[in-house]
């Protein structure tokens, strides 16, 4: 995908900046979860690319905010938990009507005219980031 795409680049040229360093604080690594579903299930991985932190062989955050070379150093040197998550477009205050199934049909009856944004959140690839 496009995102992964973006990102492999990013991520490649983080680990060579911090492979270089004999204090380097932890490794970059990446499993490709098409191949090993079994290591993506067990982290429940539903989109790509997932960047997740591991401290001592132990999950702690998932990092959707990482995606470029300077703030994946950043973090690796000075690891943080993440911000909380954004609200979903559906539960903040919106003049937009959030349509489903049970009733798109029946609330595009009701004007002239109206124009639909499908939309969905970004699907991300399994990255993920392991300090010994």
């Amino acid at each position: 995908c496009g995102h992964c795409k973006k990102m492999k680049p990013e991520y490649d040229e983080a680990a060579e900046v911090l492979n270089k360093a004999t204090d380097s604080p932890g490794v970059l690594a990446a499993v490709d979860a098409t191949v090993h579903k079994a290591v993506g299930d067990r982290y429940k991985i539903s989109g790509f690319p997932t960047v997740k932190y591991f401290e001592k062989g132990e999950e702690k955050y998932t990092l959707p905010h990482l995606r470029s070379k300077n703030k994946i150093i950043e973090f690796m040197h000075n690891p943080q938990a993440p911000p909380p998550p954004e609200q979903s477009w559906e539960d903040k205050p919106s003049s937009v009507s959030h349509l489903g199934s049970e009733d798109f049909r029946e609330a595009l009856k009701k004007k002239k005219h109206a124009l639909v944004m499908f939309y969905a959140p970004c699907k991300e690839f399994l990255f993920t980031f392991l300090v010994p």
